[in-house]
């Protein structure tokens, strides 16, 4: 900023029941008790990492909203998502090894499947109301803020969007500011380059573009091959959505990668990894490259910066999951190829048993973003494309895939800090799935003994472990394990161990548990903060949203007591999880009357119907190939 921090005092603050994550009121700065009040010498790592999240997007308020405020609240991202790029800079200095660029590009891919839906709305968006107000609270304004600074910022270079910034700060501190005002500061930072018309394109109309490239290489006059790269641009639509082409435009800063000529005079010639760059600014476009020769592979969103899917033939999958270029891709580029093929599964261009053949090539994968993009996927197939008689197929392949590097990872992590975050949270995930998913028995028997320890000490069982174990544990728990949750519920040394016991309440699958569960939260055990940690894992896991949604349907009168408005406008996210069209009608049936009158529900009620019913379309075309494919698998004993 090249400006000291603005005020007087700096004061944080644990709230003890407290809505949202934290609030950044200028030079006081309030949170959820969970987020400040660790435990400094047991705290697992997960909830250190989370604290300095907040953190630093807190502090990064009081120059992004306090200093400088947005004139009206369709500008709300100049807040929000300046201050979650800024965290992710800022955790990455604290500690270099959380990597949260690295990892931004994750929530990038999640966000652009909430921008593919046609209720969604723009980043900027016009406001005239309170309930609109409270709309733009979302991950729109969040992560796909986020993701078009960053797209910027690699763009124009990171000192000139570092100056941009100092001076937008510099000429509008103690006031108001507007988009408009960035786009202004960035462009003289950049020496004159069009920002406002890159950035207006993704803050001022909805959806995600897609981009092709494809690859001509005819001989020049000298006779070598001069190779050009087809550049086309269309708006990404899933295969719910059959929209006739529109004239929506985006100026795109397209950077590809691709793998060059060998070197000559190498022992082993390898192909050299080259970039080349270019703004897409209408819908096709040629860029000549500028080496000599035709690549051997090209992927046209290096270092996945950009905010734009990728169309890939089966030929440029092939090309890009061959060991030599999988071997040359960054792993946010590796993750890129597989998140835009899963991408293609949901827009009907890639059957989901092509996607699931694919991950053979990740077999020897090491990268914990390219791990979670696979387990993500994997989640969904058992969630909408996968017959009962068809799951313990699902399991076993989930097994073959995940089990080796689970192994490795173990239930046994070193007790210094010799493991990095990356291996911690990778145990996390790939045991996490391995249980849930794969139904594993050495996971699972790992998972009770690990509960057990934690249930009977938790000062003497590592944190990490627990969060993994206790929501598995309680997958097969019975009434006694049970009340040995609610026992440490009901007296936590710390806020975390509170949570820890939550997350195994909510991981109970037996009927009669689930709903002993969600009655903690009509008798108000569960506090009024704490509903999100319970109520929503059981509302949107496979094997419980249906027991859950008949309980809230039996309940609805007590819940409308026990919580508050601004939570129960949440309760329609239970459609968007169905996956099913009777079911997610009979969701929107029951809960549109009852939420019509609480602001800020009906774009919530849109946006998770249309979810739902999204998810519906394609388990009716993907679900029955892809349940037969993997008994197929299973009978052919792979």
């Amino acid at each position: 900023f090249d400006r000291a921090y603005p005020y007087a005092k700096l004061d944080v603050a644990a709230v003890p029941n407290f809505g949202a994550g934290a609030m950044e009121n200028a030079g006081f700065i309030t949170f959820r008790e969970e987020l400040l009040l660790l435990d400094p010498t047991r705290a697992s790592m997960n909830a250190r990492r989370a604290m300095a999240s907040v953190m630093a997007h807190e502090l990064a308020h009081q120059w992004f909203g306090d200093l400088v405020t947005m004139v009206w609240w369709n500008d709300l991202w100049l807040n929000e998502a300046f201050a979650s790029w800024m965290s992710d800079k800022i955790v990455d200095e604290w500690r270099p090894q959380t990597r949260a660029r690295v990892y931004a590009v994750a929530s990038k891919a999640g966000v652009m499947a909430e921008d593919a839906l046609a209720s969604v709305r723009r980043i900027r968006n016009p406001v005239r109301s309170t309930g609109e107000a409270e709309e733009s609270f979302d991950a729109i304004t969040y992560s796909k803020g986020r993701a078009v600074l960053s797209m910027t910022e690699a763009w124009v270079g990171e000192d000139a969007f570092r100056d941009g910034l100092r001076r937008y700060i510099k000429d509008h501190a103690w006031g108001n500011a507007t988009s408009d005002d960035l786009f202004a500061s960035l462009a003289q930072a950049s020496g004159g380059r069009p920002v406002a018309a890159v950035m207006d394109s993704f803050t001022s109309q909805t959806g995600v573009p897609q981009v092709t490239a494809s690859v001509t290489c005819p001989k020049a006059a000298d006779g070598h091959a001069a190779a050009v790269i087809h550049l086309s641009q269309r708006e990404y639509q899933t295969l719910d959505r059959r929209d006739p082409p529109g004239d929506k435009l985006w100026r795109i800063p397209v950077c590809l990668v691709y793998g060059g000529a060998a070197t000559p005079r190498a022992p082993k010639p390898t192909p050299t990894l080259e970039k080349q760059c270019t703004l897409l600014e209408t819908t096709q476009a040629d860029v000549p490259l500028g080496t000599a020769g035709c690549p051997s592979f090209v992927y046209p969103n290096a270092g996945e910066a950009g905010y734009y899917r990728v169309h890939l033939s089966a030929t440029q999958l092939k090309d890009l999951t061959a060991t030599a270029a999988l071997g040359r891709l960054s792993e946010q580029e590796r993750f890129g190829v597989l998140s835009n093929a899963w991408a293609e599964v949901w827009s009907g261009e890639l059957p989901a048993t092509d996607f699931l053949a694919l991950l053979d090539h990740f077999k020897y994968e090491s990268s914990r973003l390219v791990w979670g993009q696979i387990i993500d996927a994997l989640t969904s197939v058992d969630r909408a494309l996968v017959s009962d008689d068809a799951r313990p197929a699902l399991a076993r392949l989930v097994r073959k895939i995940l089990g080796p590097v689970g192994r490795r990872l173990g239930w046994n992590p070193k007790p210094d800090e010799s493991e990095s975050d990356d291996r911690k949270l990778l145990r996390e995930a790939v045991l996490g799935a391995l249980g849930s998913l794969g139904d594993d028995d050495w996971t699972l028997k790992n998972a009770r003994r690990v509960a057990d320890a934690w249930l009977s000490d938790p000062t003497k069982t590592d944190p990490d472990l627990a969060r993994i174990a206790l929501p598995l544990a309680a997958r097969r728990g019975d009434a006694a394990l049970f009340e040995r949750l609610r026992a440490a519920h009901a007296n936590p040394g710390t806020p975390e161990t509170r949570l820890l016991a939550l997350a195994g309440l909510s991981g109970f699958e037996d009927p009669a548990l689930v709903e002993r569960t969600l009655g903690l939260i009509l008798d108000r055990t569960i506090k009024v903060q704490d509903f999100r940690y319970v109520f929503f894992p059981l509302a949107t896991r496979r094997a419980t949203r249906d027991l859950t949604f008949a309980w809230m349907q039996r309940h609805f009168d007590e819940l409308t007591v026990a919580v508050p408005a601004f939570l129960r406008r949440r309760f329609i996210g239970v459609a968007g999880a169905m996956c099913d069209r009777r079911r997610v009608q009979a969701v929107e049936t029951f809960l549109r009357p009852r939420l019509e009158n609480i602001e800020g529900a009906e774009r919530n009620a849109r946006q998770s119907v249309e979810e739902g019913l999204r998810c519906a379309a394609l388990a009716e075309k993907e679900a029955p190939a892809t349940s037969r494919w993997l008994i197929g698998l299973a009978s052919a004993g792979h």
